[in-house]
This record gives structure tokens, sequence and C-alpha cells, in this order.
């Protein structure tokens, strides 16, 4: 066990040789016990090994006394107890973590039952009071607020969905070239309307891009980089009260690669140095009390730094707790055409779309009755078909159907197969395929089935008549 050969030892005080310099016990009194005819009993320590590894050590030692009661010698017994150690140290520790999560766990349910129903309250209590009765005035108010507790339950269900996804590997980039100012437009648009929300249009909220990257273009996945903006300003949002959010983006090179660095300052109230990892951790705040002020599951940067390593970037923060926030993330600078035109503003109003007809494709009553008013709302014809397969006969047998509205999950016939028969008969005929699963791989499965775009339920009308318009053109 020591490593020594018994020539090496025999005639030697061999406690004095694998007596280790982390031994804290006293030797004087081992040895004054046993020469007192004491037993010593079974006590953990550490000892030496000839080669000088340390190891953890059980023994106990008796003295061997003869005939006349004279020790004539001594017996000791060791034992290794290094790896039975090292597993204890491991249950501990599993112990600790288990802990820990079942209070992560408990403080996520809580989390989520609040959070899911905060914003269930405001619907089902404020559409409960409209009637027939109610002042117009109050119907456009509680609409307001039921709209905007809706989106927020569907932000809910889109961070969780895409925690899960990332974290089963079901995600995948689809990299396209896309205008890096009009992605950020975009998602200054939506981010007004947020800050509106909140009622902090007090705050100043300055989108910062350098004139000579103003028309640049990169091959990345926009979706899921506008998805990483909204979640960062969101959170810049939340916790900034007073003073500005500057945001944008800069091109720098790395070594022999160029990077696209985006910058996200607020004048917030700062993280604890303590707390800016954590803040990065899956359902984890820098304040996870039931007390705190500021709501949230705390999924939104963990789902932004996960689909920014997904675009081969990172991300960090620079912090001072009671002076803001910098957040930093990089993305790769990979471009298929150097520069394109910027045409930030689609001209919708001027699109001749009054002699146009759309086919919608929809079982569900609600959806339809949605698109319906949506299309009226701007003087479009419109025809429905209940199920794939009168969509495809009517589509097959006529020729005044200038685009197909197909929802996906179809009775009869999938949106999938549908697609493909009409594109048989009518290649050139667009069709917008819509689905509720938006999980990955539909986007494609709908492309492959001939689809010449995609929108996933639910449908914000600005993003339908945006497509609409653009295969009507």
């Amino acid at each position: 066990m020591y490593g020594y050969e018994p020539h090496e030892v025999i005639g030697l005080k061999t406690p004095r040789i694998i007596k280790s310099p982390k031994n804290k016990r006293d030797f004087n009194l081992f040895w004054k016990k046993l020469l007192n005819k004491e037993n010593i009993a079974s006590s953990q320590y550490t000892n030496i090994k000839k080669d000088g590894t340390i190891i953890n050590i059980e023994g106990s030692a008796d003295p061997i006394i003869n005939e006349e009661g004279e020790i004539i010698g001594f017996l000791g017994m060791h034992r290794d107890i290094t790896k039975r150690l090292e597993v204890l140290d491991h249950l501990k520790e599993a112990l600790a973590k288990s802990k820990e999560s079942d209070r992560l766990k408990s403080e996520f349910l809580a989390t989520m039952s609040h959070e899911l129903r905060t914003p269930l309250n405001s619907i089902i209590g404020l559409s409960s009071l409209i009637d027939e009765s109610t002042p117009k005035e109050d119907v456009l108010e509680f609409n307001k607020i039921i709209n905007s507790s809706g989106e927020h339950l569907l932000d809910i269900v889109e961070d969780l969905f895409d925690i899960s996804l990332i974290e089963s590997g079901q995600i995948e980039v689809v990299k396209r070239q896309v205008n890096l100012q009009s992605v950020l437009l975009e998602v200054d648009r939506l981010m007004k309307t947020e800050q509106d929300k909140l009622d902090k249009n007090h705050l100043e909220l300055n989108l910062i891009v350098p004139k000579e990257y103003k028309n640049i273009s990169i091959s990345t996945d926009a979706i899921k980089l506008k998805r990483i903006l909204k979640n960062l300003l969101k959170n810049a949002l939340k916790f900034t009260e007073d003073g500005y959010i500057n945001y944008g983006y800069n091109i720098y090179q790395v070594d022999d690669k160029t990077m696209v660095k985006f910058f996200i300052e607020d004048t917030g109230i700062g993280i604890h140095k303590d707390h800016q990892e954590l803040i990065f951790e899956v359902f984890r705040q820098a304040d996870g009390s039931f007390g705190r002020k500021h709501e949230g599951m705390g999924v939104g940067l963990s789902t932004a730094k996960k689909l920014i390593i997904l675009l081969g970037g990172s991300i960090w923060v620079d912090s001072l707790e009671g002076n803001g926030s910098s957040f930093f993330f990089t993305i790769p600078f990979e471009q298929e055409n150097s520069l394109i035109e910027l045409n930030s503003k689609l001209e919708n109003d001027n699109k001749n779309t009054q002699l146009k007809t759309i086919l919608i494709v929809e079982d569900d009553d609600s959806s339809y009755e949605f698109i319906k008013s949506v299309l009226e709302l701007k003087n479009i014809n419109y025809k429905r078909a209940e199920n794939s397969k009168i969509a495809v006969e009517y589509c097959n047998n006529n020729s005044d159907i200038d685009l197909v509205l197909m929802d996906i999950n179809m009775p009869v016939m999938n949106g999938y197969e549908a697609s493909k028969q009409i594109k048989s008969v009518n290649p050139k005929l667009p069709i917008i395929a819509q689905s509720a699963y938006a999980i990955f791989g539909d986007k494609e499965k709908a492309l492959q089935a001939g689809c010449d775009d995609y929108i996933t339920k639910p449908i914000v009308m600005e993003d339908l008549l945006t497509l609409i318009y653009k295969f009507l053109d």
C-alpha cells in the first residue's frame, strides 16, 4: 500500500517514515497511549507513500503484550480510504446540487405561476367585463390591455420553447444575406412599442450605427439575431427607470477574424459582480426572491446567450451595481455580397391589391375571422377553403386566385401535401404557409413542399401584410 519492500522498513520506526506533513495527529500522545498499554481506536488521517503521494488512511493500533505484561511490539492496521472519501465528496456535492435544484424548481414554479396568472387575470377579467353596454372608450382601453397581456404570454411561450429546442439540439441556424441596419430598425420599431407598454417613454432609446456601416449586409440568421437583440433590450428597459438606453454595432478585427460587435448600454440598476455570470443561467435572476421588484422568469438572457453561441459568437457584461450595465456580444462578419441598398420602409399603401384575390385555407373559424378582417381592412378580395382538399381542387380548376394562405395542420390533407399538389399544376402561384407549430424544421418543410414563404401563429397583422404585399406586387 505504501510502496516499500519489507527489507526497507524492518527495524525502522515506520510511523515516522509514513507520516504525512498534512497529518495533524499528535504523535507524542499516540505513543504515550500505546506505551501505557492502551489501544488506539480506529481514526482517519493522512500518510505518505514512498513515491510522495499523500493518501487518506483509516487505521488503528494495539500494543502486543507478553505473559509478563511487557510490551514486545505493536500491531497496526491501515486501510487506504482515499477512493471512499472521493466518493463521499462527490455524494455531498451531488446532494448540494440536488438541494439547489429543488430550491430553483420551487422558485421557478412560483415565478411561472405568477408570470402566467398575471396576464391571464387581465385577459379573462377584462374580457368578461365587455358586453353591448360597455362604453367604446372602455372597450378600446380593455382591448389594449388584453392585447398587451396576450403578447406577454406569447413571449413566455417563445422563451420556454427556445430553451427547450436549444437544450435538445433541435434548433438549426439558417443563414441568409441580411442588411444589419434593416434588422436593427425593425427591432427599434418593436422596442418603441415595448417602451410605450411599459410607460417608459421618458427614457432615451437611441439606435447608434456608424455612417460607414449603414449599408453593409452579412450572412446570418436574422430571426435569431432579432430575438437576441429583443431579449437584451427588453432586459435593459425592465431594469432602467431613468436616463437612456443606447444600442448599435461596430465592425472590428479579432486576430484573423472580422466580427460584428453589438452593444446595449443602459443607466439602470446595474448588476453586482457576484451575479454577472449567474444571470446567464436558465431560470436564474440577480434577485430571485419572491418580493423582488422586477418580474420575469429568468430565461431571456440565457436564451440570448445560447443563441449567440449558436451563431458563433460570445456575450459578456460590464456592470457596476447602481451605475448601469453594458452588454456586448459578437457574431462572425460573413458576407455573400458586400453592399446592398438600404430600403427600410415598405410603401405598402401604394400596392395595387384591390384587384387581387387570396384563397384562405383555414379550418379554424377564429383564425379565419382574423385573416378575413385584415384583408377586408385593406380591401383585398378573398375566398375560403375549409380544408386542403377543397383548396387543391379549387386552385386546379380556377385561375382567379393570386395567392394562397395555407394552414399546415389541416383535416383531410395536411398543408405540405396540398402545397405540393397545387404547385404541380400552378408552379407560379405563390403560397404562404402558416402554422401554430413553429418548431425546428417546419419552415424548411414548407419551402421543400413548394411554399414561397412561412409565417407562424399567432400572426401579427403587419407581418402578414408585408408578406402579402411582397407576393402581390
